[in-house]
């Protein structure tokens, strides 16, 4: 390691500061003004706190090929954060005519049971007609749908029909609510109507959710990425 102090601009030059004693290392005191360079690049390979309230914290990703179910388990899925958003980009089903479904899971074990209250509406047009409104609920499902359900309203396979949106997830780890969710989507439907849909369900049960699931009504998740950030509350 070289130092080179220069008495006018006090610069010193290292590869690497460590603390003198103890774990924590601390730059400047109160008040000071740390500045970062135009052009300079700081990146994050552990944990960082107090950057901005309010930040979404990138925890994980995933993308789909050929696969039965996109999850996203306890390690991903915490009592760090109240609040989850997951944004879905260019999803593709390996089935025409399915709907993207969401699932949560307790004690690590995904729950199939009718305990999701959801509802759907979406607003969609053929070429040349005027719009529709489409729009339905379920007050006992087995999971929670991302997209519309209605005839030629669902995802298809072809190459203009590929799925995107983003869903908010809420309160996972707290045992005395409801974990519910509320999304948005767009997508060219297997019926070739262009549609802009809201989505919102929740999870009946009382108990603390560990791991969100995303699989398709029949058939494989052919394609797309899946990310997930945590929302900070301050």
């Amino acid at each position: 390691m070289a130092v080179d102090i220069d008495g006018v601009n006090s610069t010193i030059s290292t590869d690497k500061l460590i603390p003198q004693s103890g774990t924590a290392l601390q730059i400047g005191e109160s008040s000071d003004v740390i500045t970062i360079p135009s052009g300079a690049t700081i990146t994050n390979s552990g944990t960082a706190t107090g950057f901005g309230g309010g930040a979404w914290t990138f925890l994980s990703s995933a993308t789909a090929s050929a696969s039965s179910s996109i999850d996203f388990t306890s390690s991903v899925i915490t009592s760090t954060y109240d609040q989850y958003a997951v944004t879905m980009t260019n999803i593709k089903p390996a089935t025409d005519s399915v709907v993207l479904w969401l699932r949560f899971s307790v004690s690590g074990s995904f729950i199939t049971a009718t305990d999701y209250p959801e509802a759907f509406m979406a607003i969609n047009n053929a070429a040349g007609s005027a719009a529709n409104n489409a729009g339905w609920a379920n007050s006992a499902s087995a999971k929670i749908s991302m997209n519309s359900n209605a005839s030629s309203n669902k995802l298809g396979t072809a190459t203009n029909e590929q799925y995107n949106g983003t869903v908010f997830i809420y309160n996972p780890s707290d045992a005395s609510h409801f974990t519910t969710c509320r999304g948005h989507c767009v997508y060219e439907t297997d019926g070739g109507l262009f549609t802009t849909g809201s989505m919102g369900g929740h999870y009946i049960q009382t108990s603390a959710v560990d791991g969100i699931r995303f699989l398709m009504s029949s058939g494989n998740i052919a394609s797309g990425v899946f990310r997930v950030y945590g929302i900070a509350n301050s």
